[in-house]
């Protein structure tokens, strides 16, 4: 159990969130159960009662000198056990965490449910040595994320969630609370992307990235609304010949600009703001439509094909397969003419539901490669469970090949198990005559790169390629 303890330390007196009851913070301030300030389902504090708590306590005396300490976890997997077992189901279980939060905290700390499905703590400290207010809070927040993660019985079945956690403190009054509130929300989102760590400190440097995201946003929805966007190819070559055996499929701006985010940043953007699966239906278009005029130009040949990166968004979204279908039945183009790129950490989102539509793609002759492989979960299980094709070797491992042994150790690894399994290899980001004659000394397949080309239009790409 934590609170705010006053005790004595080294002759001074110092306040640390650590064990020990105390009197809370909204003693003495205007009633914190009226109900604007309180959540009617788990009875905790609204977002409205923590932002006049905070404020009220912060003005007092007796926390002048303090630091204000604000944690705000967000829930994950909420939706999934919302729809699987029903919402009635749903308020049970944040009223379940509401219970067990409430018991990992004591007097002085206010708890509050700020949104549907995140919750926040607030406290007040005083410590003469940093670091030991440090360790409380990270303490305190490892506590607080056993608490929201630890499994579950609901509806009959085990269930478990997990949490994002970001914390943001500053000196009681300095801040006004509705900043704080949002310091710690940007750390808690920052947090979502940081695997293995219990949780994010905000810091000025997250306002500067989320700045970005959102001019990547706008960039996104008018690229959209203006057709700035292009599909552009990059050549696969046969390692060994040299000879021409697909291309992949890259996303551009039609006029470049150094200014303009990066494509990839555009992507992001849009797997963050919920457009990928709209992105990733314009751009599977445009590259089964590149692909028909390769075909029609006799450039693409029937052991060819034109990979596409697909995000696992898309593979999510229901109408993925069905979608893909009637894109290549309107086009008039063979299944086989296309190869649909997933990255390992994008298979191992949902791996039951994407198994079952890569599969339905392979039954009409659609091609699997995985991308980047090496980098993620790299589980020999799923090359057995899905249709796979292909492995493409990441590009970091390609970069140091020629220059160190680890490097190549990784690379043919991939290879022995791409060929032990009846795979092709493919080496991206391919720069250098040396990174090629290893590659071919290690039996890899194909390769992609600047050393042979970029991306290039499809007007391009049939003048250097055409018969």
């Amino acid at each position: 159990m934590y609170g705010v303890t006053d005790s004595a330390s080294r002759g001074a007196t110092v306040a640390t969130i650590g064990p020990s009851p105390s009197p809370a913070p909204s003693a003495g301030l205007d009633d914190p159960g009226s109900p604007d300030r309180t959540d009617p389902l788990t009875s905790l504090c609204s977002r409205v009662g923590l932002l006049a708590t905070i404020r009220e306590a912060a003005n007092l005396p007796r926390y002048q000198g303090y630091r204000s300490v604000l944690m705000i976890a967000k829930v994950r997997g909420f939706r999934q056990i919302n729809d699987w077992l029903g919402t009635t189901v749903g308020d049970e279980l944040l009223t379940i965490l509401a219970r067990r939060l409430e018991e990992r905290v004591g007097f002085g700390v206010t708890l509050a449910r700020t949104a549907g499905t995140e919750f926040a703590v607030h406290a007040f400290c005083r410590d003469t040595r940093p670091s030991r207010t440090t360790d409380h809070i990270g303490r305190l927040a490892d506590d607080l994320l056993k608490a929201l993660e630890d499994p579950l019985s609901l509806g009959g079945r085990t269930v478990q969630v997990s949490a994002h956690l970001g914390v943001a403190t500053a000196d009681a009054g300095t801040v006004e609370p509705e900043e704080l509130l949002r310091r710690a929300s940007v750390a808690s989102a920052r947090h979502l992307h940081r695997c293995g760590v219990g949780f994010q400190t905000y810091d000025p440097g997250m306002d500067v990235a989320s700045r970005r995201e959102v001019e990547a946003d706008s960039e996104l929805l008018e690229a959209l609304e203006q057709r700035a966007l292009a599909i552009h190819l990059q050549p696969r070559l046969d390692v060994a010949t040299g000879a021409l055996r697909g291309a992949e499929a890259l996303l551009r701006w039609k006029d470049p600009d150094p200014d303009k985010a990066l494509p990839a940043r555009l992507v992001e953007a849009a797997e963050r703001n919920g457009t990928i699966v709209t992105l990733g239906r314009w751009v599977l278009a445009e590259t089964i439509d590149h692909a028909v005029a390769l075909v029609r130009a006799g450039v693409l040949r029937d052991d060819m094909s034109l990979s596409v990166n697909v995000s696992s968004q898309q593979v999510q979204d229901p109408r993925f397969v069905s979608d893909l279908v009637a894109l290549l039945e309107r086009a008039g183009l063979s299944p086989r003419a296309l190869t649909v790129e997933l990255t390992e950490t994008g298979l191992m989102t949902d791996l039951g539901r994407a198994r079952q539509r890569l599969k339905a793609l392979s039954s009409i002759g659609v091609a699997l490669s995985i991308d980047d492989f090496g980098t993620g979960y790299s589980s020999l299980a799923y090359l057995r469970e899905l249709p796979v094709q292909e492995l493409k070797l990441d590009r970091r491992f390609v970069a140091d090949l020629d220059r160190h042994p680890e490097a190549e150790v990784i690379a043919r690894a991939v290879i022995d198990i791409a060929r032990g399994t009846g795979l092709t290899t493919v080496a991206e980001g391919v720069e250098r005559p040396s990174q090629l004659s290893v590659l071919r000394g290690l039996g890899c397949d194909q390769y992609q790169g600047y050393l042979t080309s970029t991306a290039i239009p499809l007007t391009e790409f049939m003048s250097r390629y055409g018969r």
